[in-house]
């Protein structure tokens, strides 16, 4: 279950005594704590591919993997501060969402650029699934309002559905161009 969130509600808590529960106790309302797990093989693996590409990134790679990282670090943010600032934890879904989209707009352009379709064919991102990923990931940013002081909160509320399948568009954008860069 990495990379995974979860959700649960405890519902009842007894006092042990000698190995055996004894009575029932009251829940506090909120209980804060948190873990991390690590897949230390693919943590490895992907720390080595970054130190081999790192001499020879390109400044459109580089700049793409800055705002990822932002996002990441703002995801970061999020799930820390998620119990305690239920609120603010809106906005940096829709900060994080434009961190995604600048993040592939970097490497492939917009619709609107002249050379848009020729990147997303030359960067082998023109199949089906990858355009209907990216026009996603766009049409949240735009028509989501994600950029403007006057989104609502539902439309906040909405983000969190979509998260996972951002993330994934933007490293699968990422690893495309990657590719087409280390052949060149």
């Amino acid at each position: 279950m990495v990379g995974q969130k979860l959700k649960f509600e405890i519902i009842s808590g007894y006092l042990i005594e000698n190995g055996k529960a004894t009575k029932s106790v009251r829940i506090p309302q909120r209980i804060t704590w948190g873990f991390k797990g690590y897949n230390l093989k693919q943590l490895a693996e992907q720390v080595a591919q970054a130190i081999d590409i790192l001499p020879s990134i390109d400044k459109k790679l580089r700049k793409s993997l800055e705002y990822y990282n932002h996002a990441l670090f703002l995801d970061k943010i999020r799930v820390e501060y998620a119990l305690k600032e239920p609120e603010q934890v809106n906005y940096l879904l829709a900060d994080i969402v434009l961190n995604l989209n600048k993040s592939v707009s970097v490497l492939i352009g917009e619709p609107k650029d002249r050379d848009y379709h020729d990147n997303l064919k030359k960067y082998g991102i023109d199949m089906a699934p990858f355009r209907r990923a990216i026009s996603k990931l766009r049409r949240i940013r735009n028509e989501w309002d994600v950029a403007h002081h006057h989104i609502t909160k539902k439309q906040l509320d909405r983000l969190k559905s979509v998260m996972k399948e951002s993330f994934d568009t933007t490293k699968n954008v990422i690893l495309q161009y990657s590719k087409y860069y280390d052949g060149t």
